[in-house]
């Protein structure tokens, strides 16, 4: 099996993941929705909720049926028979890149929901996120960091694991 192979079943278990993520949370807030006597809050819950939600479908169907562009875009084209002397090398690259694209997945999608609930209750309320809101989107945001150096220093993080295997 090739690093190629073994990041698509990734990318596809990434996806498998948000669409389950969005089935577990869907139904919950859509309760919420319907006990709701606010105004308000029935007006946002499209931007709040469905909107959140359907970034995370559509992410999950790019990383489904489109996990070779996103592996060419990130991993160069090289041999990808198992035979080939820097196979595992590359199966360090494949397997870093794979955990980048699923850390920076889940956190596209947080911090859109927390960007619109921060807009929707600056412009509904006038008021700003709750602390614990707050803090879920800076961790949001440092997931999405940290997926975008894991994804681009992926070269760099397996020399380093190589040294420390040493």
């Amino acid at each position: 099996m090739s690093h190629r192979n073994i990041l698509i079943i990734i990318l596809k278990l990434a996806s498998i993941f948000l669409i389950i993520q969005v089935l577990e949370t869907l139904p919950v807030q859509y309760g919420s929705y319907l006990n709701t006597e606010d105004p308000y809050l029935r007006s946002a819950f499209f931007s709040t909720v469905l909107f959140p939600n359907l970034i995370k479908i559509a992410a999950s169907l790019v990383l489904w049926f489109f996990p070779n562009t996103l592996i060419k875009s990130v991993i160069p084209d090289t041999e990808l028979t198992s035979e080939h002397s820097g196979f595992y090398k590359n199966l360090d690259v494949a397997v870093l890149t794979g955990v980048g694209i699923y850390l920076m997945a889940f956190s596209i999608a947080d911090v859109a929901y927390y960007f619109v609930l921060k807009n929707e209750l600056s412009q509904q309320f006038g008021s700003s996120l709750q602390p614990q809101d707050h803090a879920a989107l800076v961790a949001s945001v440092v997931q999405l960091v940290i997926g975008a150096v894991i994804i681009f220093g992926n070269k760099g993080i397996a020399a380093l694991i190589v040294k420390a295997r040493q």
